[in-house]
């Protein structure tokens, strides 16, 4: 582990694993706030996965699972202090009605996890996602007096979040990254804590795709759906639907989808049987590919569409990434009203259809193919959005100033 500098604020990030391909919105905050520089960033993760960061960002990880000296730590906290201990549980979980085996387990590793994370001394904890993770780190804080923060997302504030009002509570702050799920949170947490609701947006180098293309250009109008996952909210099917409207009225085009996903088999099939092996594409065999290969899709792509849906469970998307990569490389957006996709895309920097609805999708991207005017228009207005909401410099400070006040 390198040295800690001990005139600046420590700032311990909480990421299970570390960088993930679909989650890139992480790391370039992690890598934004190091090199701001006005805090010492560290990073303590379980495993790795293949997205990729800078060597002075790996620098910063450690990657430590709980061992036996941390469950020996656990057992003698906990009968040394069972008092507090027990108070700090019904704190959390009683009040939620949350109280039960599978978080009793979860306690017991929030507490092994405490030992791991006292060697890193910091001052301040943060992670993403009000899900277990955050929960691990609610105790932990609670356990060490540690102040932490936590990132909402989208799935994680409708569905898999749990515990959202006492992290709220608890938390220093909490930060929500789409106006869609903040509402939501809002509707979760008690009044005197609203205001420690932050909504803050993702943050990307509005620079990203200013060096020239590596790929050749299509022959024909590209479009791109990539640097996503192969799941069932990001409606692909109704893309791959709408690729056969398109070939049935002649209308020349290539689809290109990167992502990994459990749904990978089915849309090769749905490819299959519709014949559009020479329309769609999907790179990367379900298991996606590096965000340096995804980037040169963007580049020489005519039109990006993403036509996400509301799923019957109730997931949807926030402002998803991609969408915003998208407006970034001034392409022109199809997309739908799902989730907080409306934050950026609205009828002046885009196209918005109707959720599951194949034909005017295809209607959409024919009239983009037939109109360069209008492609050019809606990349450059969803351009001039973009880059003022989801200016890294401008958000990545803005995190940091919550974690300096």
């Amino acid at each position: 582990m390198e040295e800690i500098n001990a005139s600046k604020k420590r700032i311990l990030y909480f990421i299970p694993t570390f960088p993930v391909l679909t989650e890139t919105f992480i790391a370039r905050e992690v890598i934004k706030v190091i090199e701001i520089g006005e805090v010492d960033v560290r990073i303590l993760s379980l495993s790795k996965d293949r997205g990729s960061i800078e060597e002075f960002v790996k620098d910063r990880v450690t990657y430590k699972r709980i061992g036996i000296p941390d469950c020996i730590f656990a057992l003698s906290y906990l009968f040394q202090n069972s008092k507090m201990v027990f108070r700090i549980y019904k704190e959390i979980f009683f009040s939620s009605g949350l109280w039960n085996i599978s978080n009793l387990y979860l306690f017991f590793k929030s507490l092994a996890y405490a030992n791991i994370i006292k060697q890193f001394n910091p001052d301040h904890i943060h992670c993403h996602f009000l899900s277990d993770p955050s929960t691990i780190i609610l105790i932990v804080s609670r356990i060490l007096n540690i102040p932490f923060s936590v990132s909402g997302h989208a799935k994680d504030v409708f569905l898999t979040g749990t515990l959202i009002k006492e992290k709220v509570k608890y938390s220093k702050f909490t930060t929500i990254c789409n106006s869609f799920a903040f509402g939501k949170a809002l509707e979760k947490v008690d009044k005197e804590d609203r205001d420690k609701l932050k909504l803050l947006f993702h943050g990307i180098d509005i620079n990203l795709f200013s060096d020239p293309p590596k790929k050749h250009k299509p022959n024909r109008p590209a479009i791109f759906l990539g640097g996503t996952r192969l799941i069932e909210k990001k409606g692909i099917k109704y893309l791959i639907e709408a690729s056969a409207i398109l070939k049935s009225k002649g209308i020349s085009h290539q689809i290109d989808i990167v992502g990994p996903g459990p749904q990978f088999n089915e849309f090769k099939n749905l490819i299959k049987q519709k014949e559009l092996r020479n329309y769609v594409f999907i790179h990367g065999e379900g298991n996606g590919t590096p965000f340096e290969e995804v980037k040169e899709f963007y580049k020489i792509a005519d039109i990006f569409v993403l036509p996400s849906i509301e799923t019957v469970e109730g997931d949807v998307d926030g402002v998803p990434t991609v969408v915003i990569e998208a407006a970034i490389a001034k392409l022109p957006i199809i997309t739908t009203n799902a989730g907080g996709i409306t934050d950026l895309i609205n009828e002046t920097t885009g196209l918005i259809v109707p959720q599951r609805d194949a034909d005017s999708l295809a209607l959409a991207i024919e009239k983009l193919i037939l109109n360069p005017e209008l492609r050019v228009k809606l990349g450059k207005t969803a351009y001039e959005k973009a880059s003022v909401m989801f200016d890294i410099n401008i958000n990545a400070r803005k995190l940091q100033e919550e974690f300096l006040v």
